[in-house]
């Protein structure tokens, strides 16, 4: 009996920390941020509204990136240093007049069921049909089977 626990006992300690192994968060596709942007477009048109801006390599999208991975750690507008959203603004160096964050998380969630879920929010939905922006950066990280999305709204200075 001694032996057999000392074989099995080995094998169970090593097949615990496979199952706890942690799964690693990773950026979603620009081809699924660039669905979010033609969803929010079509939103936006049926609004009698005018598309927002989005380079998928600018510094808005870059500070959306940072903001969609900072929320697979806390999920709020808070970042997980305490500070506001806007400070990723901030650290990427734009000059801004004014600005809005929307976020979402979903299991298997895709830019159609993010951006349903912004839609019928009425704070969300302000965001997305506010005259008052100009660019936006939409950005998704995976976690697993967990998606988290960012949209963040600016007019800049």
């Amino acid at each position: 009996m001694k032996r057999i626990l000392s074989l099995l006992l080995p094998a169970l300690l090593a097949l615990s920390i496979l199952a706890c192994t942690a799964v690693q968060a990773e950026p979603g596709s620009v081809a699924e941020q660039r669905e979010a942007v033609q969803l929010l477009s079509h939103l936006r048109a049926r609004h009698g509204l005018a598309p927002l801006k989005w380079t998928p390599d600018s510094d808005l999208q870059a500070a959306a990136m940072v903001r969609a991975r900072e929320i697979t750690r806390m999920f709020s507008h808070a970042r997980p240093d305490g500070q506001s959203f806007e400070s990723a603004m901030g650290e990427a160096g734009i000059a801004y007049r004014r600005f809005g964050e929307n976020i979402a998380s979903g299991t298997r969630m895709d830019a159609a069921g993010a951006t349903r879920g912004w839609e019928h929010s009425p704070g969300h939905r302000g965001n997305m049909l506010s005259r008052d922006f100009k660019e936006v950066g939409i950005a998704l990280w995976r976690e697993g089977r967990k998606a988290y999305w960012v949209q963040l709204f600016l007019t800049r200075r």
